[in-house]
């Protein structure tokens, strides 16, 4: 779900999201903003138009006026490849540019033909409005932001191409990196191995092939051996030489030599004494634990129902106890609990707990333990393909 932000400056994507659950019929309208490249000189602009058939505030950016404006499908593709949209803008002779006092004035037809919006930008917003024209309730999320790349003049308009701005990103990245802006761009890196802090620095001894590299572990502990497959489907990252920046996916490894097997061949031999990190894979579901997280039982409940409260992280997955301030341990019940017992149940959202306390515990201070599911990894790589999708 991508972040939607009110009128006020404020995000409510969870209550937009609670809306659509609740709602079949929907009232949505894009919204487009159309700037120059150039901004604060004569002949910039900044317009605001929107598909609706009649004019939409939305306080963060202004009032989007009804406008002969279409689209094409939005598509979020994967990595750093730019997508592209077309728009269809129908303009009228009459519409003005810009109009300097004693001259003639420029139509938006002719700022076209001058060139005047090579390079603008375009943002495209999706609002949904709970009633007719309430553009400020839940607001407008992000659905395109790019830059004029073509234009091309027909009888009655202009058609535009736009480029994402991925295509101004000038980092030297891995492929496969995932696109910013995508819905799904959740990932995970490789860890270190169990125990220790900081991932193992291995030093290269021997490279008898591309695709296969034997190194000495040189930090945290000099020296040290691991067992043998601790990095099985983890990868290795290069941190100085040649191979600088270089990142291979690790298939074997073996404890008594120290020898990486690669799945894709490095380009060229590493030189001896190059050093590189090695990574476990991070496995593709974890969960990670929450303890003792401090609460006060909420007080003052109407008589028939039963203190509640919810904890702070999600997605829960699990309860691991509860506690009063002084260690004394709570009994986990199915429900209705009494004194010094609780009760715990997932909530309707799928991602939050509601946990259920005994009236005479009410305002005690007590500590809660659970476990949330962490972002998934890969098979140990850090940068991960998420599926193309369009909207």
């Amino acid at each position: 779900m991508r972040t939607c932000i009110a009128g006020n400056g404020s995000d409510q994507t969870t209550a937009l999201v609670a809306y659509l659950k609740a709602n079949r019929q929907l009232l949505c309208a894009d919204l487009f903003q159309l700037q120059t490249y150039v901004q604060g000189e004569v002949w910039s602009q900044n317009v605001l138009l929107t598909n609706f058939d009649r004019p939409l505030t939305w306080s963060q950016v202004g009032t989007f006026v009804p406008g002969r404006i279409s689209r094409g499908t939005i598509d979020s593709k994967i990595g750093l490849d730019v997508s592209s949209l077309d728009l269809d803008w129908h303009l009228r002779s009459s519409d003005v540019f810009y109009s300097p006092a004693g001259q003639q004035p420029v139509t938006m037809l002719q700022s076209f033909q001058r060139g005047l919006w090579d390079n603008g930008r375009v943002t495209i917003y999706r609002t949904v409005m709970p009633t007719l024209g309430d553009c400020n309730t839940y607001g407008a999320m992000t659905m395109f932001s790019g830059r004029v790349a073509e234009t091309t003049m027909t009888r009655t308009g202009v058609k535009l191409k736009v480029n994402a701005l991925t295509e101004l990103f000038d980092l030297l990245v891995p492929t496969n990196t995932i696109e910013p802006t995508n819905v799904m761009s959740q990932y995970g890196v490789g860890q270190p191995p169990a125990g220790m802090t900081t991932a193992p620095t291995f030093q290269v001894t021997s490279a008898p092939s591309v695709g296969e590299i034997i190194g000495t572990c040189t930090a945290p502990t000099n020296g040290q051996v691991f067992p043998a497959d601790t990095f099985d489907f983890g990868y290795i990252q290069f941190n100085c030489g040649t191979s600088l920046g270089k990142m291979r996916r690790s298939v074997w490894f073996f404890s008594g030599s120290g020898a990486f097997y690669l799945y894709d061949p490095l380009p060229w031999l590493p030189q001896l004494g190059e050093s590189f990190t090695a990574y476990i894979p991070f496995a593709r579901s974890s969960t990670q634990l929450i303890s003792n997280e401090p609460h006060t039982i909420p007080g003052n409940i109407p008589v028939g129902q039963l203190p509640t409260l919810v904890v702070n992280q999600s997605p829960w997955v699990s309860d691991a106890g509860v506690t009063y301030a002084n260690g004394q341990a709570l009994t986990l019940v199915g429900a209705s609990p009494g004194q010094g017992q609780y009760s715990v149940t997932l909530n309707s959202d799928g991602v939050t707990a509601t946990y259920t306390f005994g009236t005479p515990d009410e305002t005690q201070q007590v500590l809660i333990s659970y476990r949330v599911l962490t972002a998934a990894g890969y098979m140990g790589f850090p940068y991960v393909p998420a599926p193309e999708q369009s909207a």
